[in-house]
């Protein structure tokens, strides 16, 4: 793909293509999965994506910028080095990402149980797969869990969500079919994947 163009300028196209992609498309998850894929494809050409953005503190990878940031859409690029291997965890929200650079093993997960039983959570994998530069990924609720784990050093990848993320996150131990809710910033929540 050709790289024209200045990259804030790509950037906030990006936003606004994915806005749009928002409102139109909020309710039918395959339409919302397709724009949103298509939109960041123009973002994800720049070879200079990573001198951009404002570093932001997160739990949940090895280094964090916000690239573009309102409350409807969050755009973020994020790094997840080997040594950080991300516990199965739910958003609340739909959340999608697609791999900058490097390779990124994602996980996606459907609870199963009916919820009724505080602490407890059955898990099926309803996907789980080595990402390559400029594959995409989305979780969507009621599917909304997933795990990931970076596979090189450099792996990078950008994320887009709502703007307003939940406070609250379960993280799940996928072994012993159990959860515990945590606040999304604690550094407890980076438990061992199981």
């Amino acid at each position: 793909m050709a790289v024209f163009g200045k990259t804030i300028d790509v950037i906030r196209e990006t936003a606004h293509a994915l806005m749009k992609v928002l409102e139109q498309h909020h309710q039918d998850e395959v339409a919302l999965r397709r724009g949103i894929s298509t939109s960041l494809e123009p973002l994800l050409a720049r070879p200079d994506l990573l001198d951009w953005g404002v570093s932001r503190l997160d739990s949940h990878s090895g280094g964090s910028k916000i690239l573009y940031y309102d409350p409807g859409v969050r755009i973020t690029i994020n790094r997840f080095p080997p040594s950080l291997d991300m516990a199965a965890h739910d958003h609340a929200t739909w959340e999608a990402l697609s791999l900058y650079r490097g390779r990124f093993k994602h996980t996606a997960y459907e609870r199963v149980d009916d919820g009724s039983k505080l602490g407890y959570a059955k898990l099926n994998i309803i996907e789980d797969r080595v990402l390559e530069p400029g594959e995409f990924a989305m979780i969507y609720p009621p599917k909304d869990i997933h795990s990931f784990h970076g596979l090189t050093e450099d792996t990078w990848a950008v994320f887009v969500a709502s703007g307003v993320p939940s406070p609250e996150r379960k993280y799940f131990n996928t072994v012993d079919n159990t959860y515990i809710q945590r606040l999304k910033e604690d550094p407890k929540a980076l438990a061992p994947k199981h």
